[in-house]
């Protein structure tokens, strides 16, 4: 009986720490607002001031924001994670085109943004800015 309960408090004590761990990536922290008729697709830039992007690679259906809807941007990093690399964070938005093979197609802007920034306008871009 006293080994029964033994595996029975080392279980639940396993269970506790394992579903007490941080979550893992990605962590969603920061919207995207499409005001206009575009299909986007929004990546981030963590290494500022360095403005190069990738805009040949194949889209996934997490960074794509569709026409006046609102869109939670998926980053492996956390908050403190990604200003703690960079004090500023790029937000890179691009016109997609699903008929020419799901890649992007052009860079319709650039955003710089501080943690202060994106505090006053509540972690949300609008594109294009108001």
């Amino acid at each position: 009986m006293q080994a029964y309960m033994k595996r029975i408090i080392i279980a639940v004590i396993l269970m506790v720490v394992l579903c007490s761990c941080p979550p893992l990536p990605p962590y969603e922290f920061l919207f995207v607002t499409n005001h206009s008729d575009r299909i986007l697709s929004v990546r981030l830039g963590y290494n500022y001031p360095d403005t190069t992007v990738e805009n040949n690679c194949k889209i996934g259906i997490y960074d794509v924001v569709f026409p006046y809807r609102t869109k939670a941007l998926e980053s492996e990093y956390t908050i403190k994670q990604t200003f703690k690399r960079n004090a500023v964070l790029q937000v890179f938005v691009f016109k997609t085109s699903f008929s020419r093979g799901e890649e992007y197609d052009s860079l319709l802007a650039r955003y710089e943004f501080t943690r202060d920034e994106l505090n006053r306008c509540d972690w949300t871009i609008d594109y294009p800015s108001k």
